[in-house]
């Protein structure tokens, strides 16, 4: 199959798959001899998945800590080699994950077995029972040391404990604006590369940091292992990386566009994996690109697993295709070129701190016609049939990049709130504000591992708030910057120092 476009429906509204093909071990599907990766929401807690997964885990366990496939030992490969905050996030974790599905599936003599995807937005983005029950799947459930000095993260020193419960999710936190359907929507839909990782990186942190937990979540406890580079020693780690790979998946971008991006794509992940014989397996980045090219499949992409009323919605999508590009072509709306344009840049004037709210004003005097200029795009949803094309027309996105951001000391484990012309912006705001646009997430950015990082920031759902309101400014957009202040969080010590805010349209 070829990358496709698509009309924009969230994924969120589709329906739930059905399974293929049971397997006697995990219940998970196959198609065309590949694994199928299923939404976890879809599945019931009596679901055979979580046994068999439970059961790998434990004969992970009982191999020796030097067996590259003991679970100490795949979650250190994360801690030594992992990628994050470059345009290797997606590529690196997909091997990763491909192979530790191969040797969990080895061990419990079931080659089907594949991850399910925890969706962020289902259930309040709460992870399910099975994983806080008195068993492999909790992480308290192990005495896995969390301290380690990774190659590539730096010192670790955590433990088997949640912030998350079972009853208390994403969307029930202090960061549950990130999780929405339109929030996780426009990531899915982001017309380049470099936009995609970047904007999925954002909620991805904010994950690890707020299910992982610290401190400033819960005075009076310890980082659990979810929010430090050992995060894999959590068994709900493998299932959020999961989601990543899918929202990957399932963009519309063409694979010739993401590897431009890249550059060299001859470059080799070797001497980092293994497989499920205890020998190392070395990675093309080229190659890992195109889903369907890996070994495993999701149930989206695979037309047995869709419902009659997915079926029918995609059927009337693609069949209204011609009258909708008709429309744009006699109107002239032209395609979204994905290409960026710079239309404002400021220079923060201090440092973001605990407790107080940094307020960057940026001359931005094309923000409304960027938002209010229709151009057609394209949308990831399944098709029914290969090559078919499918579009939306709807107003232009801006994004405002951070760049040359600084960590200190207080911004590991911590986030800075980003609004947008909030008049009554104080600490109390919720994130469920119409002035929220996302948050910068400082997972694993100590100043020593992070040194200087850029952060991409969606602002296009404040900035039509204030269209619509009549708020919006003509010649100033205001970002504003509030770091999260909880139980243990130090008033006034510096999160990050600040290059430039950039507001880019595309």
């Amino acid at each position: 199959m070829k990358r496709r476009d698509f009309l924009m429906v969230g994924l969120s509204a589709l329906a739930a798959p059905y399974i293929v093909r049971a397997q006697p071990t995990s219940s998970t599907p196959v198609f065309n001899g590949k694994r199928v990766r299923r939404r976890l929401s879809t599945l019931n807690d009596d679901d055979p998945f979580f046994s068999a997964y439970g059961r790998a885990i434990e004969l992970m366990h009982q191999e020796p800590e030097t067996s590259p496939l003991s679970w100490v030992a795949q979650a250190r490969i994360h801690a030594d080699y992992c990628e994050h905050g470059t345009l290797e996030f997606f590529p690196w974790h997909r091997p990763y994950l491909s192979l530790f599905e191969r040797i969990c599936g080895a061990l419990i003599g079931d080659a089907s077995f594949a991850l399910p995807y925890w969706h962020w937005g289902d259930n309040n983005g709460r992870i399910p029972a099975p994983f806080f029950a008195n068993g492999p799947l909790n992480v308290v459930s192990w005495n896995d040391s969390g301290s380690y000095v990774g190659q590539k993260w730096g010192p670790v020193n955590t433990v088997p404990y949640r912030y998350a419960r079972a009853d208390f999710g994403l969307k029930d936190g202090p960061f549950a604006g990130q999780f929405t359907d339109s929030a996780l929507r426009a990531i899915e839909s982001a017309p380049s590369f470099d936009l995609l990782s970047g904007l999925t990186e954002n909620p991805h942190g904010t994950v690890h940091v707020f299910v992982g937990g610290n401190p400033n979540f819960n005075l009076g406890t310890q980082r659990g292992h979810f929010s430090s580079g050992l995060s894999p020693l959590d068994p709900i780690f493998w299932l959020h990386h999961a989601n990543v790979d899918r929202i990957w998946a399932q963009s519309p971008i063409a694979i010739s566009d993401q590897t431009s991006a890249i550059g060299d794509v001859t470059k080799t992940y070797s001497g980092m994996f293994f497989d499920e014989n205890k020998q190392p397996v070395s990675a093309v980045l080229g190659s890992l690109f195109d889903i369907n090219g890996q070994d495993y499949t999701y149930d989206f992409l695979v037309p047995e697993m869709q419902t009659r009323e997915t079926r029918a919605m995609l059927e009337q999508i693609i069949s209204a295709q011609p009258q909708l590009r008709e429309f744009a072509q006699a109107r002239g709306i032209k395609p979204a070129t994905g290409e960026p344009a710079i239309i404002g840049s400021a220079a923060p004037t201090s440092a973001a701190v605990v407790g107080a709210i940094n307020r960057i004003n940026v001359p931005a005097e094309n923000v409304a016609n960027v938002i209010t200029t229709p151009r057609v795009v394209s949308r990831p949803l399944p098709t029914l049939e290969p090559d078919v094309s499918a579009i939306a027309v709807e107003g232009g996105r801006v994004y405002a990049r951070f760049t040359d951001v600084q960590p200190a000391a207080a911004a590991e484990g911590n986030s800075l709130k980003v609004f947008v012309n909030c008049p009554y912006l104080s600490d109390a705001t919720p994130t469920t504000d119409p002035h929220f646009a996302g948050a910068i997430s400082f997972f694993g950015c100590s100043p020593e591992v992070c040194g200087v990082r850029n952060f991409t920031v969606d602002v296009t759902e404040p900035l039509r708030f204030g269209l619509d309101s009549g708020a919006l400014s003509p010649k100033d957009v205001q970002v504003q910057l509030l770091s999260f202040s909880g139980e243990g969080a130090e008033f006034g010590a510096t999160v990050a120092k600040l290059g430039k805010v950039e507001l880019i349209s595309s």
